[in-house]
């Protein structure tokens, strides 16, 4: 973390928000990098330099959030053989799987934001599921609103204190992980019955 932290800052100090653009955007898309951090240090930063602002962060933050989900919800979407073949289970356990998120996944969408593991992989599960274009894209902007908001917001507040919002936040994800898991997996054994739970 103390590397990746560094080359963050050193991003940070030479292209400003444009290097949260960039990390919210992989992450949002699919990619284990963590945006978390470019929030927490933005919104310090966001405190202590005149240049850059705490509206311009959450702006920039959640337009790069939005664009990635969507990108990964195109990718569900579009290259869906490849993603299917890719996943462990049969065609009937996905089409139970799409029925239950296409009558649940909006509002899903927007809490998958406050979960770091469920943040890189729910815009392609929606585009999978079939959901429609719509309402996935009122979600995903209102959770990256929420989401970019209140950790840029968390930051500010904290002001040099901000590394110790990221560690209790790793610690957090860790157990929302867990609980993840354990829904996912009693999820699994009720879509597996057949029943749609």
């Amino acid at each position: 973390m103390h590397a990746l932290f560094a080359d963050f800052q050193s991003w940070f100090a030479q292209y400003g928000l444009w290097a949260v653009f960039g990390v919210l955007l992989l992450e949002n898309f699919g990619l284990p990098v963590p945006g978390e951090l470019a929030l927490f240090y933005g919104g310090f930063q966001a405190r202590t330099r005149g240049d850059v602002g705490l509206l311009a962060l959450v702006l920039v933050g959640s337009l790069a959030s939005t664009l990635g989900q969507a990108a990964g919800f195109a990718l569900g979407r579009y290259a869906r053989p490849w993603v299917r073949r890719s996943l462990p289970y049969s065609s009937g356990r996905q089409a139970h799987v799409a029925a239950f998120v296409a009558r649940h996944g909006p509002p899903a969408i927007l809490v998958s934001r406050f979960i770091a593991g469920l943040r890189m992989l729910a815009g392609v599960i929606a585009g999978l599921a079939d959901m429609a274009w719509r309402p996935f894209m009122i979600y995903n902007v209102l959770g990256a609103l929420a989401w970019t908001g209140a950790a840029g917001a968390a930051g500010w507040l904290l002001g040099s204190h901000w590394r110790r919002l990221l560690r209790l936040a790793g610690r957090l994800d860790v157990v929302l992980a867990c609980a993840a898991i354990l829904v996912f997996w009693w999820l699994w054994r009720r879509l597996r019955r057949g029943d749609p739970a």
